[in-house]
């Protein structure tokens, strides 16, 4: 191979060996041809591209410097802090509601207030935002007597109604007709499967029908076993075919002829027309706490004491007799004083008769003229001592009537 030729540098002073792809450069100093890069054609475009970034990133920077300049020229940034109202650190003006504020070092602040409604207060402290619900309206006052407590209502539940008495007769599938009797058609409690009830138990009260679905409870009274049964078919009124429902343990216990049991019958369909609710069995029968009761339906307690429909105490009835009573002594006394006051002016009449049949008497021994005016003054004496004794008779019997 032939030594590569360098051209006349006064003619050109870059050139590319045709072989090797270098490229020379003729450079003045120091007066010789100087490799300036081997590269290839892709080595080229590389080169382009990365002159196109390097443009671009120059442009980027003169952008950048821009923005920089920008941002020199902003104000400087403020620090914030955030608390209540009564922090006055930044503030120290007191302001007007509890409020959470945003308070940046110069004193300025945006804030959020906080209001209350309906009995609810809000207050604040230096870290706190505080709610104060005690002025709530609740709507009033509770009387808990209007209320069953818990306990009340699960009695309710476990009595499950009203409780009959029932004498076990037998142990058969025949239908028992006779009040105060049952019968079961299976000895051991977990294999009955008809039950079947008098229509009145041994009190003579006539038992609750039951319906599918309802519970039969049976409790032995000597033991106070318990036996629980769903009914899931009524044959007939008393007659039930009944599903064991009670514990697994109590499945092989044996019932008793001639034992007593207590059968509970109440219903899982609720009519809210077959029961009181509280209000209507207080109005209609005594409060437990007491109230107003009606006995007849023409006697009540209301009007007035004197009212001939009011119904009094004992204590007010025997304030009545002991004032009655007082009051007839006093008559008594009343009546024996003027009695007495009566026979006082008996006595003294009786004196004035006495006195004038003495003048009368004297007059044998008058002459006719002084005889005749003693006796017409004897004759005014009676007169009006008549008229006195009728007066005390008229008296005497005013008082006893």
């Amino acid at each position: 191979m032939a030594a590569f030729q360098f051209p006349d540098p006064a003619i050109t002073q870059r050139v590319v060996h045709p072989v090797t792809n270098t490229v020379y450069e003729w450079k003045e100093p120091p007066g010789k041809w100087v490799i300036v890069v081997g590269q290839s054609a892709n080595d080229t475009e590389a080169i382009e591209k990365l002159e196109i970034d390097v443009i671009a990133l120059q442009n980027s920077d003169q952008v950048q410097d821009e923005r920089l300049d920008v941002i020199e020229s902003l104000p400087a940034p403020k620090d914030y802090m955030i608390g209540t109202d009564k922090n006055i650190t930044r503030i120290p003006e007191v302001r007007t509601a509890p409020a959470i504020e945003l308070v940046d070092s110069e004193g300025f602040f945006s804030n959020v207030k906080f209001e209350g409604t309906g009995g609810l207060t809000v207050s604040s402290s230096v870290s706190s935002i505080i709610f104060d619900g005690s002025g709530i309206d609740a709507g009033g006052d509770v009387n808990l007597d209007d209320y069953y407590t818990k306990d009340e209502i699960d009695q309710q539940f476990a009595m499950r109604g009203i409780g009959y008495t029932y004498v076990l007769s037998n142990i058969t599938s025949l239908i028992t007709i006779r009040p105060g009797e049952f019968t079961v058609n299976n000895r051991l409690a977990g294999q009955v499967t008809l039950i079947s009830i008098g229509p009145e138990d041994d009190d003579g009260h006539e038992a609750r029908v039951a319906v599918a679905g309802d519970i039969i409870n049976l409790i032995d009274v000597a033991t106070q076993i318990e036996y629980r049964y769903t009914v899931t078919t009524v044959a007939d009124a008393g007659v039930y075919a009944v599903e064991y429902s009670d514990s697994v343990d109590k499945r092989d216990n044996a019932f008793s002829v001639g034992h007593s049991y207590i059968i509970n019958i109440f219903p899982t369909h609720i009519s809210a027309a077959d029961y009181y609710t509280k209000v209507e069995a207080n109005s209609k029968f005594l409060n437990k706490q007491g109230g107003t009761h009606t006995v007849m339906s023409t006697v009540k307690y209301k009007g007035e004491m004197n009212d001939t429909e009011h119904l009094v105490n004992k204590g007010y009835v025997d304030s009545q007799i002991n004032n009655g009573i007082n009051a007839l002594e006093q008559v008594d006394a009343d009546i024996s004083e003027q009695v007495d006051q009566n026979e006082e002016q008996i006595q003294a009449m009786s004196t004035a008769l006495f006195f004038a049949q003495t003048k009368i008497e004297n007059l044998q021994g008058l002459d006719i003229q002084n005889a005749i005016s003693e006796l017409s003054q004897a004759r005014q004496d009676i007169i009006e001592l008549k008229s006195k004794v009728n007066a005390l008779e008229l008296t005497s019997f005013l008082i006893m009537e």
